[in-house]
């Protein structure tokens, strides 16, 4: 077989060759487009030369019209000013006009002439319509010096514009030689005129009165003239490499004739006490350095000439010089490309019979090589080593694709992969047995639409939202917790699932997913939420059951406490007053109980609220000081309060959680010590603040104190017996510290007394108005009078019959109603000042009698009056327009507070 093709056949159609070329064309492409934008900006700068030569065919004319516009200024002036007098002015005139009128005629030729890409064009156009314009004014008897001097500027500004961008000696010629030529003939005119002023008046000597005036005005401009002297000067010497001898002989004599000219100004002019010169002859004088500012841009126009023509010659010969080395290096590179493409198309010729041998399953067949170098050498060794390990590449494959069958026929777990199409291409038999389906009757398949295109519900699931197809679509992973594959069988499977992306080559070819069974989970789950809801109605119950114990506690506690407090109002002798006391006590002990149990029950179901108000810590002080001061007497110990130092803000926090834990921990140590003292200290540290209850009972042993804050416990069941108690104080006051952000410690010695430590966090507030000690809160009930009539609902008579004593003990007057349905009735026959409403009354209870009551009457204050304390409670009274609130037991101070504030003494 011949495996090197004839020339003819090198470059079959459609193939390497031929694609090969045109890529090699396609990259010359920017190679010259690269050869045609040099070419074009060599153009470009030709052109733009061409133009600034063609522009400062201007230069002649415009200096002319200068020369002869400055000398016009001058001599009309003389003429004007002084007639008859000096004829040499007259006789220039006319000949100056005819001039200037042929320069502006000459320049009009040159506008229409005006490149039009010349940015400054319209800008010369403009200036070029008012000198002529301001020539027409100036002629005849219109003849203004100012406008005469505007036309000079117009002259030198349309000389500026001719080259925006100018190099140096463009710059010298079109800015620096006109401005003081300018300057040149107004020191020309302003002698000429002084002199000619003085010749005027038939005097040797001006008249004082103009002096001034004039010499100012010729020194200014004979200053103005040496500073633009000087600028042209150095901007010569800064071109001095470039300048001929006639220019730099010219520039000489310039120098000489300025400094005779500034001269001539001085002796003969500013500081002559008689001038000596006729007006012509310093006109003519003056003249020179004029003259020769003429010839020097003559000059320095030629040069600016030849050089623009040296450097057009130079471009243009640069751009041949460059088209033929870029064909060149054009002809080279097509050469060069065309001698590798020839070798590297031979090359993989060779490549591609070797591989098709390969192909056919020939690994035998030897490669020659020896006409091939460089990188496609490289290529048929590489081919034939890879003919060589393609047996070993291929055994270890199968053996890998063995092992990856084993690997996912041993899982629990069903595994299946879908291809880009969403066709199933692999289930392992985890899968067939979870699904009852052999894989012959999936593969090749939409795995979807029989699987999982339904949910048990009958919803209809679209690939879009299946998490193996969203893997394929996004190529990222996605799991779901649960959803549902349909069996062979017609029944739904619940399943965990999850998808993650096949990708090769950086782009997703598939997705393979991995799933369980998930129905015992599912059971298992049902079971909890049964569980959670069964543990949900338990608490209901309980706190229905709480608040059912704490109304039928609290109405009995009610009658008993209220009647003691009466009695013991009434009762003068000891004996019958110390019963009283002892019932009354053990009422509110009971009381007490109650409320410990309710706090426990909030404490644990979490719904207990810690206020956050600010109160006065000293108040509360001043309260427990008098809480205790005579329980402390009567039991013959020593209450003693310390302070750091008075505190002198308030504070922010629960005033009354926090009094009810320094309430449990003083009770607690007036249980326990029978003799000695309790000490109550209070101070601030590190932004925390401490109360202590030091006292010298009976102590414990360190083993007590890590069960003494757990509910119902004591430190041995003596103490109940021996003491009393329940054993819920310390753990309600622990917890309670807790949820106020703080905590209560404890240190004691068995027979050396405890100290019980409260810290809270030290929240300071507004400062204290006043260091004087502030009335106190405890509740005291000082009998008042008061005026009016109260509606009671009260369904129970002991209560009825209580209530009723104690609101006319205050001079009130009592109707009472003993349900709902009486206290409508009752308040729609007479009006009341005010209704105490029980809540929980036969036939209706207070939350509808509220309601129906406020339907009609919005303004009388309605206050419960009873034993549902939760706050549920006071929520739905709030609810329905009450406006208080009075839990039982009833608190007389409480009552007759809120009745002073409704009703009024």
């Amino acid at each position: 077989m011949n495996r090197h093709p004839n020339l003819l056949n090198r470059f079959p159609k459609g193939g390497m060759g031929r694609s090969l070329l045109l890529s090699g064309g396609i990259l010359l492409l920017p190679l010259l487009m690269l050869f045609s934008q040099t070419l074009w900006e060599r153009k470009s700068e030709i052109d733009t030369l061409q133009q600034q030569q063609q522009i400062l065919g201007w230069i002649s004319p415009l200096y002319s019209a200068l020369d002869q516009a400055t000398q016009y200024r001058g001599l009309r002036e003389i003429s004007i000013h002084y007639p008859g007098h000096y004829d040499f002015a007259e006789e220039h005139l006319t000949t100056l006009e005819q001039q200037l009128d042929t320069q502006l005629e000459q320049l009009k030729n040159l506008q229409e002439k005006l490149p039009t890409s010349l940015a400054s064009t319209q800008e010369i156009e403009r200036s070029l319509h008012r000198i002529e314009a301001l020539w027409l004014q100036q002629q005849g008897d219109e003849f203004s010096f100012i406008e005469m001097g505007n036309l000079v500027k117009h002259i030198n500004h349309t000389i500026a514009q001719l080259l925006p961008e100018r190099s140096g000696h463009q710059h010298i010629l079109l800015q620096d030689i006109p401005s003081l030529r300018e300057v040149m003939a107004q020191l020309r005119g302003a002698g000429s005129g002084y002199i000619a002023r003085a010749a005027s008046d038939n005097h040797n000597v001006v008249r004082e009165d103009e002096e001034d005036l004039l010499l100012q005005r010729i020194e200014r401009t004979l200053w103005d003239s040496e500073n633009q002297f000087i600028r042209l000067r150095l901007s010569l010497e800064d071109e001095g490499d470039n300048l001929n001898e006639r220019t730099l002989s010219i520039l000489g004599e310039l120098v000489n004739q300025i400094q005779g000219v500034r001269d001539l100004v001085k002796w003969e002019l500013v500081d002559a006490a008689i001038i000596s010169l006729s007006p012509e002859g310093f006109f003519e004088d003056a003249s020179e350095p004029i003259y020769l500012l003429h010839l020097l841009a003559t000059d320095l126009h030629q040069l600016i000439q030849q050089e623009l023509k040296e450097t057009i010659n130079q471009k243009i010969t640069e751009s041949i010089f460059l088209v033929i080395v870029l064909l060149l290096a054009l002809i080279l590179s097509i050469l060069l490309a065309f001698l590798q493409l020839r070798r590297v198309v031979l090359g993989l010729h060779t490549a591609a019979h070797q591989l098709q041998a390969i192909g056919a399953g020939n690994f035998e067949e030897q490669i020659d090589i020896a006409h091939n170098q460089g990188e496609v050498t490289a290529l048929l060794e590489s081919i034939q080593e890879t003919q060589t390990r393609l047996k070993e590449s291929y055994t270890q494959l199968e053996s890998a694709r063995r092992f990856s069958e084993s690997l996912t026929s041993s899982m629990e777990d069903g595994v299946y992969a879908l291809d880009q199409d969403g066709m199933l291409i692999f289930i392992n038999r985890a899968a067939e047995t979870l699904l009852g389906y052999h894989h012959t009757a999936l593969l090749g398949k939409n795995f979807h639409d029989i699987i999982h295109a339904r949910h048990p519900d009958g919803t209809v699931i679209s690939a879009a939202d299946c998490p193996t197809h969203k893997s394929i679509a996004q190529g990222k992973s996605y799991y779901t917790d649960q959803d549902w594959f349909k069996h062979h069988d017609g029944h739904f499977l619940p399943v965990e699932l999850s998808a993650t992306p096949l990708t090769t080559d950086n782009s997703t070819s598939g997705s393979v997913a991995v799933f369980r069974d998930i129905s015992k989970r599912i059971e298992m789950e049902q079971q909890l939420r049964t569980a959670l809801e069964d543990a949900q109605q338990a608490s209901i119950s309980k706190d229905e059951f709480l608040a059912s114990m704490s109304h039928e506690l609290r109405t009995p506690l009610t009658s008993i406490i209220g009647n003691c407090e009466l009695l013991a109002e009434q009762e003068h002798d000891d004996r019958n007053s110390a019963l009283v006391q002892s019932i009354e006590s053990a009422g509110r002990r009971q009381l007490a109980l109650v409320n410990d149990i309710l706090d426990l029950s909030k404490i644990e179901s979490g719904k207990f609220t810690i206020e956050e108000t600010p109160y006065d810590p000293n108040i509360l002080l001043q309260d427990l000081q008098q809480m205790f001061a005579l329980r402390m007497q009567d039991s013959g110990l020593h209450f003693a309060i310390k302070q750091q130092r008075p505190f002198t803000h308030l504070l922010v926090g629960d005033i009354q959680r926090s009094g009810q834990i320094l309430i449990n921990l003083i009770g607690n140590a007036v249980k326990f010590t029978e003799q000695g003292s309790i000490t109550l200290s209070s101070w601030v540290s590190e932004q925390q603040l401490y109360f202590s209850v030091k006292d010298s009972g009976i102590g414990m042993p360190p083993e007590v104190v890590d069960r003494l804050f757990k509910r119902f416990e004591q430190a041995d069941s003596s103490i109940s017996r021996r003491f009393g108690g329940s054993g819920l104080g310390l753990y309600i006051s622990f917890h309670l510290a807790q949820l106020m952000g703080g905590t209560v410690t404890v240190e004691s010695e068995d027979g050396q007394g405890s100290t019980f430590t409260l810290r809270l966090p030290y929240r300071p507030g507004k400062p204290l108005n006043s260091p004087q000690q502030k009335p106190s809160t405890q509740k005291r009930t000082t009998k008042i009078q008061l005026q009016g009539t109260v509606l009671v609902a009260e369904d129970t008579p002991e209560l009825q019959l209580l209530e009723r004593r104690i609101l006319e003990s205050m001079g009130l007057t009592v109707t009472t109603a003993n349900n709902g349905i009486e206290a409508v009735a009752r308040e729609a026959e007479q009006p009341f000042d005010l209704i105490l409403m029980d809540m929980q009354m036969p036939e209706m209870d207070g939350i509808e009698a509220t309601q129906q009551i406020r339907a009609r009457n919005s303004e009388i204050p309605i206050i419960a009056l009873t034993a549902n304390v939760l706050q549920k409670h006071r929520d739905a009274f709030d609810a329905v327009g009450g406006s208080g609130f009075i839990g039982k037991p009833i608190d007389r101070q409480e009552l007759q507070q809120t009745l002073t504030r409704f009703i009024g003494t």
